[in-house]
């Protein structure tokens, strides 16, 4: 039976619910920094290459082509981020953002599908490692009816044979929501809103958020985690913002 493409609305009878036109109107992926994924600058990219150090360590995720090298950005070569490597699956533009906005706020469980579809068969893993969902707010939680980090990182667990924990990483402090913050604010706004379990110690973790903009919730979360005795944290989400004063959900 056909289905029905989540963008156009037009009849599909592929796996997947984006039709041929649609999926070929996906934004193009960009070199981004296999820190932080922000994008690389074209005029500084060649300065990367010869200066930037190579960073090898054991990794969870085999990255999208365009963000497998072994490169950082100017900003996390003076101040990395405490996770270790952000992998994001699209940009927020459009059309992706309006899905985004349909699975964060609408419950739309066929669009929060079509992101796992992509991460299937996007991203491969490697190693043993547990996977931990950055806490949702409890009133925001009530209010959406879904957290869609944990609704995500529980199918990638089974999908991909890994332990999910619910219960590593807490959120003991509630905090303005990060959409009409100034850029400024997102960086500190997250600060001291988590805790982690002490079964963390010696482990490795990958931490799943739905939108990433500045990278401060990850990184506040990964600090918990590693605080607590994590081995090592990565992070993926699926969605990032690469204007990091723009407004998102």
């Amino acid at each position: 039976m056909a289905g029905e493409c989540l963008f156009c609305h037009q009849p599909v009878m592929g796996p997947q619910d984006i039709c041929l036109s649609c999926r070929q109107a996906l934004p193009e992926a960009k070199p981004r920094c296999m820190l932080c994924a922000e994008i690389l600058q074209p005029d500084a990219q060649h300065l990367l290459d010869e200066q930037a150090p190579i960073i090898e360590r054991p990794s969870f995720l085999q990255l999208p082509s365009t963000q497998a090298r072994q490169a950082c950005c100017p900003a996390c070569q003076r101040h990395p981020p405490s996770y270790d490597q952000l992998t994001v699956l699209w940009p927020y533009e459009q059309p992706l953002d309006r899905l985004m906005l349909r699975f964060k706020y609408r419950q739309d469980l066929n669009a929060g599908g079509l992101f796992l579809d992509w991460l299937e068969t996007k991203i491969q893993p490697q190693g043993h490692w547990s996977l931990v969902s950055i806490p949702a707010h409890r009133a925001r939680k009530r209010q959406r009816g879904i957290d869609p980090p944990a609704w995500i990182a529980q199918r990638l667990a089974r999908m991909w044979q890994q332990p999910y924990q619910s219960q590593w990483l807490m959120r003991i402090k509630e905090t303005p929501s990060q959409q009409k913050l100034s850029r400024h604010q997102r960086l500190s706004n997250p600060q001291g809103a988590f805790l982690a379990h002490p079964a963390v110690a010696g482990q490795s973790c990958l931490l799943i958020d739905d939108v990433v903009t500045t990278g401060s919730t990850l990184h506040w979360a990964a600090k918990a985690l590693k605080a607590a005795g994590a081995q090592q944290v990565e992070a993926l989400a699926l969605v990032k913002v690469d204007h990091a004063d723009a407004r998102h959900p």
